[in-house]
């Protein structure tokens, strides 16, 4: 008879009557608390950590049993094995902790106990994503909120710059998009690939968040790293209501105001150094955003050089 097997089948008697390795893992190095764990097996789970089964043996996937019983949501589980000495700052192959899973999973009752039991809330994946990323994931607006007040510290850009904004726009929950920019998220700020999250929008095809980044303040005239619009990706894949959608607000009053309200902001982010340089010739001031950023800040985001000397020129010689 297969061990796992008969752990995941919650078979205790099989275990009090065969003698085997409770250590043993399988090809996947699964361990036999993992089959309990996912079997759902409460009797299996009692007795391998009564008779000290390894609580910390690591799958292929550099995961613990207690990743297994936050994944299936299991408070108890995840209870008795801490309490037998498993491991909550454990990472995974992509250095995710089982707080990072458990946030994913919106289990506000297990993050609680992963949390007094020591878990690290500022840990980072390998794509430099904090918790605050997996709340986003999690489209739970209240286990954001939760995560959040945690602390000041938690990141909110990943290693290639993503905000959460971008992210919340990429996993297209309205509902915490709307929340986030409630809250004065940036829709202005750019990744790696010089992309505003209204690019995400465009992207997943998501005509409800268009309108609402618009309504926000985000441009639809920029054009990322490898000079795609918003108009030739939703061109290329395909996405005709989306194209339809994007030309009947380019010329709506709409974007004529989000552009009126800050132009040389405008002329900054979507890069367009001739309506900077008519802007300032014209003397339109550059004043701070409901962000608190001038056009000049913006620019300096951007490393700009060429944007910086030409908005400091006009306005601040001492910063040239």
């Amino acid at each position: 008879m297969n061990p796992f097997v008969q752990a995941s089948n919650n078979n205790l008697d099989y275990f009090l009557t065969t003698a085997i390795h409770l250590d043993m893992q399988d090809k996947n190095q699964d361990s036999l608390l993992h089959y309990a764990i996912r079997g759902g097996a409460k009797k299996i789970i009692n007795y391998l950590l009564a008779n000290h089964i390894n609580p910390n043996l690591k799958n292929n996937r550099g995961e613990t049993a207690i990743f297994e019983a936050v994944k299936k949501g299991n408070f108890e589980a995840t209870l008795k094995i801490i309490n037998y000495y498993g491991n909550v700052l454990v990472r995974n192959i992509y250095n995710e902790t089982p707080l990072h899973h458990a946030v994913l999973k919106g289990d506000l009752k297990i993050i609680k106990l992963l949390i007094e039991s020591g878990s690290d809330v500022l840990a980072l994946n390998d794509n430099g994503e904090s918790l605050l990323f997996y709340a986003i994931r999690s489209g739970d607006v209240n286990v954001f909120k939760k995560i959040n007040q945690l602390s000041a510290m938690l990141n909110k850009k990943d290693n290639k710059n993503n905000t959460l904004l971008h992210l919340a726009c990429k996993a297209g929950g309205f509902q915490m998009v709307e929340y986030l920019l409630s809250t004065n998220e940036n829709p202005h700020y750019k990744n790696n690939y010089e992309e505003t999250p209204i690019f995400e929008v465009v992207r997943m095809n998501n005509l409800n968040l268009l309108e609402l980044m618009l309504k926000k303040g985000s441009y639809l005239d920029g054009r990322n790293k490898y000079q795609e619009t918003l108009f030739s990706i939703a061109e290329e894949n395909d996405n005709l209501m989306m194209l339809e959608k994007l030309k009947f607000f380019q010329n709506s009053l709409l974007v004529k105001q989000n552009i009126q309200k800050n132009p040389l902001r405008y002329a900054v982010i979507n890069k367009d150094y001739e309506k900077l340089t008519q802007y300032l010739k014209q003397g339109i001031e550059d004043k701070k955003d409901e962000f608190h950023l001038t056009s000049y800040d913006y620019a300096n985001l951007e490393k700009n050089k060429k944007y910086l000397k030409a908005i400091a020129n006009k306005y601040y010689d001492n910063r040239n």
